[in-house]
């Protein structure tokens, strides 16, 4: 009984479907969950705004994209797979230059937070 409880337990609490890496794809990025499967993620026209920032790791400084759609807010770090495979993306789809990038890392112990792209509101008359 105590085994059936704790298996039960360990499935409600269980994260094997966490994302684990974005992947890159000229529609948008997709996501890698941790039993390896592969689920789309949000596209390149979903996206409102686009944001940037150095996270402080006491050991290294870190990069990350915050993408936001209407369905919610993806942080892309340095590390992951989709990171570099976006300079191409953001270029060709919101026209941003990789140099947000080198403009990021300047100055130590800054976050450099900016945003790169913010999609102009519709105005009703």
């Amino acid at each position: 009984m105590t085994s059936r409880l704790v298996q039960i337990i360990a499935k409600l609490f269980s994260r094997k479907r966490d994302i684990v890496n974005f992947l890159s794809a000229a529609e948008g990025i997709d996501f890698r969950l941790r039993d390896g499967s592969v689920v789309p993620g949000f596209r390149w026209s979903q996206v409102t705004r686009i944001e940037t920032c150095k996270i402080d790791l006491m050991v290294y400084d870190e990069v990350a994209l915050r993408f936001t759609t209407d369905k919610g807010r993806y942080e892309i770090l340095e590390g992951h797979t989709a990171f570099q495979e976006c300079f191409a993306h953001l270029e060709q789809q919101f026209g941003l230059s990789p140099e947000w990038y080198f403009q990021v890392m300047e100055n130590a112990f800054e976050t450099n937070h900016r945003v790169l792209y913010q999609k102009e509101s519709i105005r009703s008359n």
